[in-house]
């Protein structure tokens, strides 16, 4: 999913690595080519035997001084860079991360022809778990919809946290129907977990156990190109499905002009007619 980079930690003491080599090698040359004789020829071991202690020191100290210096320059900004794309609470994908991911699977998609879809996904009754539970009850329940997450999504897929309650799916090479099968399999997993999460919540007082209301939608299911237009078109589908009753995952429909002729607006195209998760 995400553009594959050789870790920082590990490049920048490989430069060094590299750099040092290069240092210890001009500084060689150019103290040969100053001390030696005139009309003879200059091999670069000759004066590697002449002064091989001060040489091999100089080598040793420089290796290790760039070595350590780059593993700790990169292994910081390795961790700088994963703060700025993951979610604090629960270790998923954040939003940036999400709208980068579409960008390039998006350009994917349009290439080859791969269907691309993305799962809108909402914790139901956080506000009722926090004022009856506390939260630190909340915040267990957000951990486990991650963890259901986790259990339920493919390799290729990238579940991320956008906010709050909010979560979210980018299916990668998945039709909304395909999508809707993996939204149900989350629905049924978060659903479990909760039993055994919360066991105590019937002796503790009405608040619910954790359950997820999705939204699912495809490319088909959009005229335009960017993550606001697939974002609107899963976010109508996640509030037909809290309309619903919560606790279960519908798709939109597809355009009903999809590959075929000019693309009219998502709002000119949308109706109340939602596809539902299996039984």
């Amino acid at each position: 999913m995400s553009r594959l980079h050789w870790p920082r930690r590990w490049l920048y003491p490989t430069i060094g690595v590299l750099l040092s080599l290069a240092l210890v090698a001009g500084l060689v040359t150019f103290q040969g080519l100053a001390t030696r004789r005139a009309h003879l020829p200059f091999h670069l071991t000759d004066e590697l035997r002449r002064q091989p202690l001060v040489y091999g020191y100089l080598l040793v100290a420089t290796l290790l001084g760039t070595t350590l210096v780059g593993w700790l320059t990169g292994r910081k900004e390795d961790l700088l860079e994963a703060l700025s794309v993951t979610d604090p609470l629960t270790g998923l994908a954040n939003r940036r991360r999400l709208v980068s991911a579409f960008a390039g699977e998006r350009n994917r998609a349009d290439r080859y022809g791969t269907p691309l879809s993305l799962l809108l996904i909402d914790l139901d009754c956080l506000k009722q778990i926090n004022d009856q539970r506390g939260h630190a009850a909340g915040d267990r329940a957000l951990l486990l919809v991650a963890d259901g997450l986790r259990r339920s999504c493919r390799i290729t897929d990238l579940p991320a946290r956008t906010g709050g309650d909010e979560f979210a799916v980018l299916a990668v090479n998945t039709t909304a129907t395909e999508a809707l099968a993996l939204a149900h399999r989350v629905c049924a997993t978060i659903r479990r977990l909760g039993v055994h999460a919360f066991p105590d919540l019937a002796q503790a007082g009405p608040a619910p156990r954790p359950t997820v209301s999705i939204g699912v939608a495809d490319l088909d299911c959009v005229a335009g190109p960017a993550f606001e237009s697939l974002h609107a078109a899963a976010d109508a589908a996640l509030y037909a499905a809290k309309a619903a009753g919560r606790d279960r995952a519908l798709a939109a429909p597809p355009r009903s002009d999809a590959g075929s002729g000019p693309r009219l607006t998502v709002v000119d195209l949308r109706t109340p007619t939602f596809r539902r998760s299996p039984p």
